[in-house]
């Protein structure tokens, strides 16, 4: 079987997520920032990460069609009210799916063998959520409680607690793997990944890796399966303007850090949910799609879906090739 990796075609791009780990690295190793500080900071990299998940406008029509729209709304409604209702719960249900989906981001950059890129999904993505809880819970804990109540660091560091030892184990494991099939890139992010998780506050570690590793590779992902990005990013910012608005009122019209803290955090929660069915749903469209490699141009189909075209089979194969006639793709990997 073949497992398909992510290209990005310009190579310097590739560096980027190593670069800016290790300027968090910099900046993480003198700057500890007080508890209202680090809710800012929160809020802002929410806001920064934003316009990756914003883009599921143009994704999720084309991939989920006509259930793009209830599926979006219910999961996210869904969310707030399970926020509402048990705070602490769905933190720890946050965590869980934020390790999953942070994960299956990485993976699928990664070259090589499939349980390879595995691994490294399971020790990126458990790194600093698990660190966050563990090695700094005393930093952690102010904002988490801000958040989910005084009593939510008892039940979140367990899992904090299996979430790094399982992510150590991994990393050890995929460090290995990296280095004996020469993708030594991928072993030092793994290692600066791990060291800002050491050295950085939790916020600010998470911050780095939420918006200059998650977010910049998935814009990069969307750019590779033909997503006319630039074009969407507009159409996302208008999209998503009202929620940021709404968001600044009641930050302004309730200036405490407690505020602003649920306001960021739950707000990522309610846009994490669904960002992560479109997501998913993209990637089984990849593998249900007759291209060369298995991954299919959105935009193609988006115009497909524009004109009501039916085109199925060797005709779609046809006209996917007749619009993009050189993959950005390189060609799949066996297992």
């Amino acid at each position: 079987m073949t497992r398909p990796v992510c290209h990005v075609p310009v190579p310097w791009l590739n560096w980027a997520p190593i670069g800016l780990l290790l300027a968090g690295i910099g900046v993480g190793a003198w700057w500890v920032p007080g508890t209202s500080a680090a809710v800012i900071v929160l809020a802002v990299a929410g806001v920064l990460a934003m316009p990756h998940g914003a883009l599921d406008v143009a994704v999720g029509p084309v991939v989920l069609r006509s259930s793009f729209l209830p599926l979006y709304l219910a999961s996210g409604g869904a969310t707030l009210l399970c926020w509402l209702l048990a705070p602490t719960w769905s933190f720890a249900g946050f965590v869980i799916v934020a390790w999953w989906h942070f994960g299956r981001g990485d993976a699928a950059h990664v070259p090589g063998d499939r349980r390879g890129a595995q691994l490294h999904g399971v020790a990126s993505g458990g790194a600093v959520l698990g660190g966050s809880l563990t090695i700094h819970r005393d930093l952690a804990a102010p904002i988490v409680e801000r958040v989910a109540g005084e009593s939510a660091m008892s039940t979140l560091a367990p899992l904090g607690a299996v979430m790094l030892a399982t992510a150590t184990v991994a990393g050890a494991f995929a460090i290995r793997r990296h280095a004996t099939a020469g993708s030594a890139r991928f072993a030092v992010e793994l290692v600066s990944l791990g060291v800002l998780t050491l050295v950085a506050h939790p916020v600010v570690a998470f911050a780095v890796y939420f918006v200059g590793v998650h977010a910049l590779r998935h814009l990069l992902e969307l750019r590779a399966r033909h997503v006319a990005v630039r074009s969407w990013l507009l159409v996302a910012a208008a999209s998503m303007a009202p929620v940021i608005a709404a968001a600044v009122t009641v930050a302004v019209a309730t200036p405490s850090s407690v505020t602003l803290a649920r306001v960021a955090m739950i707000g990522l929660a309610v846009l994490t949910t669904p960002h992560v069915v479109v997501t998913e749903a993209m990637r089984r469209f990849d593998r249900h799609s007759p291209s060369p490699r298995g991954a299919s141009s959105i935009e193609t189909d988006r115009a497909e879906l524009r004109v009501g075209s039916a085109l199925t089979g060797d005709d779609k194969l046809r006209a996917w090739r007749r619009t993009h006639p050189t993959t950005v793709f390189p060609t799949s990997r066996t297992t």
